[in-house]
């Protein structure tokens, strides 16, 4: 009877444990999809700019040319998840980043857009996505 009585607290143990070590594995899943998101997200942003690298925003600053962009510094980018309090989604995280403008000068457009580009201005931005039926939107 005693080694029945121990065997039945270590089922239970067992099946009290297994809840816990799922959650584990779900959260660090989740954390995994956050960080895919992140790398996707900045990515996705910085192709989208109208004023970008790639087409750098042209204008006159008194006989001189500037060629001005901006992008976000993917190094910068970080992302920290909590469970939500929400009937709506799970998870919410905290994503911040620098935006970076960068400016280049010149005496005609072409010397501005091709010059050495160098960043005058840094934006701290947050922002809060949610993890909403499995999957992370913003």
């Amino acid at each position: 009877m005693f080694r029945k009585s121990w065997m039945g607290i270590a089922f239970c143990g067992l099946l009290l444990m297994t809840p816990a070590n799922s959650f584990a594995v779900n959260e660090s899943k989740i954390q995994a999809d956050l960080d895919a998101f992140v790398l996707q997200y900045v990515t996705k942003a910085n192709k989208r700019m109208t004023v970008n690298r790639a087409r750098p925003q042209v204008f006159k600053r008194g006989s001189k040319y500037i060629a001005t962009f901006t992008e976000i510094n993917q190094r910068t980018a970080k992302a920290q998840m909590r469970k939500s309090n929400s009937k709506h989604f799970d998870y919410v995280a905290t994503l911040r980043y620098e935006e970076l403008t960068f400016e280049s000068e010149g005496n005609t457009r072409s010397e501005a857009t091709s010059g050495q580009f160098r960043c005058v201005k840094i934006r701290k931005l947050t922002e809060l996505p949610r993890y909403v039926k499995g999957k992370w939107e913003n």
